[in-house]
């Protein structure tokens, strides 16, 4: 005798709540890899990274700051990287780029996906970054991979997992291969790159640098490109948070003594408080991230809330492990455009 066509339909819903349900309870993505020993010379941070004898230099020294504004942020970064690469000079005796002396790249949504690809395959850039990331629509491929994949229905019931998770991983296949913060250290090649999401409970940067990864005893090195660049670009209402796991007090770390110190100036003082409370994994037990723009949208903040931490400039760049700069040239590349008030312009309160 054949099923009641009702029994069969709420036969086919309790299995699917029951398969949501396990969803739930076991579809988790990988998080942040604990760091096993604390070591103040391990991973991606400047020192690591020193001038080559052949290209960049500490004498001349560029910093670049890529603001967020979606991929019109990435066409803009991408195009001053160009015009750098194909502007030659001369410097103490040696013909060469512009860009070989961009020694220093801060990054955040938009300007982060141009800044990582850089920093991986250098001029390869050049040649493939507007097939694989500028000229795809990237809207309508993750539109695709959430409703016209059943199996990320399934994953997106779990509570630990969300929409930039799907974007993470469509950039991890299309444009960064795999590859982590640890194969830049790799590549023993400047410019370092200092991306920034924010954090959701206090508005602060959160840096993408061992340094920052170091307080919750993290090992930066083992973090995919793909999960830093989702989470500086996780824009609230379109993309979830990405969360990070506190290991803070397990690696044996022990923070400098201007963590403690009173700071001369209310950036300063602001800053080490952001900074020491990833000290207490108990009370922030997980970092959220969402786009970097809700902390600082022009990439300025990196070098001016470190400076006022350390103390003054001359401090900050003896804490990246630079000497002997002859000429410092900060370039901020700002895909910012003119408010659009005409919507404004009636007494009516107007929509979001």
């Amino acid at each position: 005798m054949a099923a009641h066509p009702s029994f069969r339909a709420g036969l086919w819903l309790l299995c699917s709540l029951l398969s949501m349900t396990l969803g739930c309870e076991y579809v988790r993505p990988t998080m942040n890899a604990p760091l096993t020993r604390w070591d103040a010379g391990y991973g991606y941070r400047s020192t690591n990274l020193p001038p080559s004898k052949t290209s960049s230099s500490d004498s001349l020294f560029i910093v670049a700051s890529f603001s967020g504004g979606g991929t019109r942020a990435s066409a803009l970064s991408y195009g001053v990287l160009r015009e750098l690469a194909w502007t030659p000079i001369r410097w103490e005796g040696t013909d060469k780029r512009l860009v070989d002396e961009l020694n220093i790249i801060t990054a955040l949504s938009g300007g982060s996906f141009t800044a990582a690809y850089y920093a991986l395959y250098g001029d390869r850039i050049f040649h493939d970054f507007e097939s694989r990331f500028l000229r795809k629509n990237w809207e309508s491929e993750l539109r695709s991979r959430i409703f016209r994949t059943p199996h990320n229905w399934l994953r997106l019931w779990s509570p630990y997992f969300g929409r930039a998770h799907i974007f993470s991983e469509l950039l991890d296949e299309a444009l960064f291969d795999g590859h982590t913060f640890g194969d830049l250290v790799s590549r023993h090649q400047r410019p370092i790159i200092f991306l920034h999401a924010s954090d959701m409970a206090t508005l602060s940067r959160f840096e993408f640098n061992q340094r920052q990864f170091d307080l919750i005893c993290s090992d930066l090195s083992r973090l995919p490109l793909s999960v830093a660049t989702a989470s500086s670009s996780a824009l609230p209402m379109i993309l979830s948070p990405i969360s990070m796991k506190n290991y803070a007090g397990q690696c044996g770390f022990e923070p400098a003594a201007r963590f403690t110190e009173v700071r001369k100036t209310t950036w300063g003082r602001r800053r080490a408080n952001e900074l020491r409370s990833y000290l207490d994994a108990d009370k922030r037990p997980f970092i959220h991230l969402l786009d970097g723009g809700l902390s600082d949208n022009v990439g300025m903040r990196s070098v001016l809330e470190t400076t006022a931490f350390v103390g003054d400039l001359e401090s900050y760049f003896q804490l990246l492990g630079v000497k002997n700069i002859k000429k410092l040239v900060y370039l901020m590349v700002s895909a910012e455009t003119a408010p659009d008030v005409s919507q404004y312009v009636l007494s009516e309160i107007p929509g979001l």
